[in-house]
């Protein structure tokens, strides 16, 4: 699961926790317990119900944040801020050359993106988990 956001508030530490309802109760189930958030970086979170401490992470005003999530269930879990000057933009398509490829060929990949990137830009590349290939990125 994927999220972007604008900070709009002041910079500095901000708290907050992932939560997801629980028959009716919104503080249900809480991912929370880690009071050093860094950005660009793999986080763990404790699943917990209520689960302390808040997360804490240091937020710029103005800039962008996506943060992807990773579902575990009732787990503990990991996430990922990753943050950008300005509006990130989509790939729209992603092909490469070869199509089909053998073990450690090397491969082209072009990418369309969908409005051309600002000035200080960051890619950013997430692979999934493949047997006897190595990832991308």
């Amino acid at each position: 699961m994927d999220y972007q956001f604008q900070h709009s508030g002041e910079s500095g530490a901000q708290q907050f926790k992932f939560v997801s309802t629980s028959f009716s109760d919104p503080w249900g189930n809480q991912w929370a317990g880690n009071e050093s958030v860094n950005v660009n970086t793999e986080n763990e979170f404790i699943y917990g119900t209520p689960s302390d401490p808040d997360n804490s992470i240091q937020l710029q005003q103005n800039y962008w944040y996506t943060v992807v999530y990773r579902d575990n269930g009732y787990e503990n879990t990991t996430a990922i801020f990753m943050e950008t000057a300005a509006q990130p933009v989509a790939f729209t398509e992603v092909m490469q050359e070869p199509v089909l490829v053998t073990d450690m060929q090397p491969v082209s990949v072009i990418a369309t993106l969908s409005a051309a990137p600002q000035t200080a830009r960051s890619y950013f590349c997430a692979t999934a988990p493949t047997i006897g290939k190595r990832p991308a990125c």
